[in-house]
């Protein structure tokens, strides 16, 4: 669905997902601010012209005005904190600039990103030999980042392999924070982190796109043999390794995903962030900025966490 919007919305300002406009989790609004957006609404059932610009003034002066307050509540452990995000662009494009790429690989530096490998898989019956202590390697790969306000934390690039005991597409970026309970937010189309990483460098947007799509058409010809061999039935009985509760069908199409689809895409980010430069901090800072709804078509909204 996601990827479908995205398309849509090509050479368009896009979102492709309403919390990249404004991840509130909760509206506080006095009767004012309900009547006006109401008139608001009313209008636009029939005009059909409003725009995310005229949209977001509207909400910002109700904001400044104190009759509205859209709260993103985040999970935390410790006392909670009130941050104000896109409340001025010039906060928003300090944070932005002072983000820089740190590292590439792991989540943590100096571990090692090895490729997945381990286990063997019969690409012509669909079966597959999986001992847990003889994996290697790993499936997720992390560009780590120090932004505004000296935060640290991490881009997590992952695929999900399957939704209901099939092969799936979703692809996430996700940006995590380290010491934070909640993540700092997320995109789950390959075709939208595409178009994002575009506006920084178009070559690198397309060789990863074209990477992911080529590893996903492998990846969904191995994935399908193996469900069809053994993996329906091990999904529909919930199989578990013994003495764990991890599941083995879930372990097993993560692995197809490694080796068939993320250790090319991991190769093609490790390539291009082992040695940062102004076009990889750019390409870093196109994606936070969408993710942590922070663009220029974003509207004010204040974080509890």
């Amino acid at each position: 669905a996601n990827d479908n919007e995205a398309k849509k919305l090509k050479n368009r300002a896009y979102f492709g997902n309403i919390n990249k406009w404004s991840p509130a989790d909760i509206y506080f609004a006095t009767k004012e601010a309900i009547n006006e957006l109401n008139e608001t609404l009313k209008e636009q059932i029939s005009v059909k012209s409003l725009s995310f610009n005229s949209f977001n003034q509207q909400i910002g002066k109700l904001v400044d005005k104190g009759q509205l307050l859209p709260l993103s509540l985040k999970k935390t452990t410790t006392e909670a904190h009130l941050v104000k995000v896109n409340f001025t662009r010039k906060a928003e494009e300090s944070i932005l600039g002072e983000t820089f790429v740190t590292g590439v690989g792991r989540e943590n530096p100096g571990v090692n990103q090895e490729p997945l490998s381990g286990a063997s898989f019969n690409t012509s019956t669909g079966d597959i030999k999986y001992d847990k202590k003889k994996i290697k390697g790993n499936r997720d790969i992390y560009i780590r980042i120090k932004s505004g306000g000296g935060r640290v934390g991490v881009i997590q690039f992952r695929h999900v392999p399957a939704v209901k005991g099939e092969p799936a597409k979703s692809f996430k970026v996700i940006l995590k924070y380290k010491g934070s309970d909640s993540l700092g937010g997320q995109v789950n189309s390959p075709v939208l982190c595409s178009m994002i990483m575009a506006a920084a460098d178009p070559r690198f947007a397309s060789q990863l796109e074209a990477t992911f799509n080529s590893g996903y058409r492998d990846f969904e010809a191995a994935a399908n043999k193996y469900i069809k061999k053994m993996g329906a039935k091990l999904y529909k009985t919930k199989a578990t390794f013994p003495g764990t509760s991890s599941k083995i069908f879930d372990e097993h199409m993560g692995y197809l995903s490694g080796v068939y689809l993320m250790n090319k895409v991991n190769k093609l980010i490790q390539d291009k962030f082992k040695n940062a430069k102004a076009t990889q901090h750019e390409l870093v800072r196109s994606l936070f900025e969408y993710v942590s709804s922070r663009t220029p078509l974003s509207s004010k909204f204040v974080i509890a966490k």
